[in-house]
C-alpha cells in the first residue's frame, strides 16, 4: 500500500503487518485466517513476539471471511474507534511530518 493510497482510503484490511494506516488514524482490520499455522513455525517464519495484534493492534482481529465482512461494514465510514486511536497516538507520538528528518539526524549523529 503506497502512502497516497493509505491517505485516500477510509479503512485498511491487513493480515500480519503491524505497519499501519493507523499512523494517519484510518481504521484497521486484521484478517488472520491462518493464525495457528502462521505462529506454529512449521510453514512460515512467523512466531509470537512482543506485538500481539489483539492486545496491541490498531483494529479488530478476525479470522473468518464472514467476520471480515461484518467488521468492514461496522468500520466503514466511521472514524477510528477510540481504543485504537489511543494506541496509535501512543505508538506514533511524532506525527508532525518530520520523521525522516529525525531519522537522518540520528544516523548522522552516530
Amino acid at each position: 500500500m503506497t502512502a497516497t493510497t493509505s491517505r485516500s482510503c477510509s479503512h485498511a484490511p491487513r493480515c500480519w503487518s503491524p505497519t499501519s494506516p493507523a499512523y494517519i488514524h484510518r481504521p484497521v482490520l486484521y484478517y488472520q485466517f491462518d493464525r495457528d499455522e502462521f505462529l506454529s513455525g512449521n510453514c512460515h517464519p512467523g512466531r509470537a513476539g512482543y506485538f500481539d495484534h489483539r492486545r496491541d493492534g490498531f483494529g479488530p482481529v478476525v479470522d473468518t471471511h464472514a467476520d471480515v465482512l461484518a467488521a468492514v461494514a461496522e468500520l466503514a465510514g466511521f472514524p477510528m474507534p477510540e481504543v485504537y486511536r489511543e494506541r496509535a497516538e501512543h505508538t506514533f507520538p511524532n506525527r508532525d511530518g518530520r520523521c525522516c528528518a529525525r531519522v537522518t539526524a540520528a544516523i548522522e549523529a552516530m
